[in-house]
């Protein structure tokens, strides 16, 4: 089933948008053809990896998939909470209602709360999802299996987001911005994208370690 989805949705979506925007991605997949090879050869086999663990776990242990699914879903909803909560402390730094921390600082303040706001929504979701949905989940390989299921599908939608960002970057790499946003935001795009292109490479690596390491 996953396998027909994941090659007839983007076909599906393909012919779904305008001619003046199939095009453009016909010509940028041309353009690239080695990179997204790779790319995409990558994600199979982080997909693959993903139903190799549950399925290990699965046999080893002889536990029901249903607890990997719900560790998945409660990752999925713990987002719910969580991306509108950090959208909402990024609007009231930004309207000064609560206060901002210094440039200097800014890098460092920023990480403890994103990494504060992610453990209290996926952890409250784990502690709801143990005590009124896998109420079963008592043991140590249940608790495992559960949790590799909630790692797991972070992991693979961490990798969807990266690569959406990666690919609408390479489009707007060398490109003229002045004709795609406005001017009040062309010294900001432009600098996201130096910032982005500038990055050494193994920065990129950084979630993946980190998602890798909480699965």
């Amino acid at each position: 089933m996953f396998f027909g989805l994941g090659f007839g949705l983007p076909l599906l979506v393909h012919s779904l948008l305008a001619g003046s925007a199939r095009r453009w991605i016909t010509r940028q997949v041309a353009q690239h053809t080695r990179l997204v090879n790779l790319v995409g050869g990558l994600l199979l086999i982080g997909v693959s990896l993903y139903d190799a663990v549950g399925i290990f776990f699965s046999k080893c242990f002889h536990l029901s998939w249903r607890l990997w699914w719900i560790g998945a879903t409660t990752f999925v909803l713990s987002q719910v909470g969580h991306i509108p909560f950090n959208s909402l402390l990024t609007w009231m730094g930004q309207r000064g209602i609560i206060p901002s921390p210094p440039t200097e600082a800014r890098l460092a303040v920023n990480a403890v709360i994103l990494g504060l706001s992610a453990g209290l929504w996926e952890e409250l979701s784990r502690y709801a999802a143990y005590r009124w949905w896998a109420k079963d989940a008592r043991s140590w390989r249940k608790g495992i299996f559960l949790g590799a299921g909630h790692g797991g599908v972070e992991a693979i939608l961490v990798g969807a987001v990266t690569f959406y960002a990666f690919i609408n970057l390479v489009a707007l790499r060398g490109a003229d911005l002045s004709k795609i946003v406005p001017a009040s935001q062309l010294a900001l795009a432009q600098q996201q994208v130096n910032t982005y292109w500038s990055a050494p490479w193994p920065a990129t690596l950084m979630g993946g370690i980190v998602v890798n390491w909480c699965l």
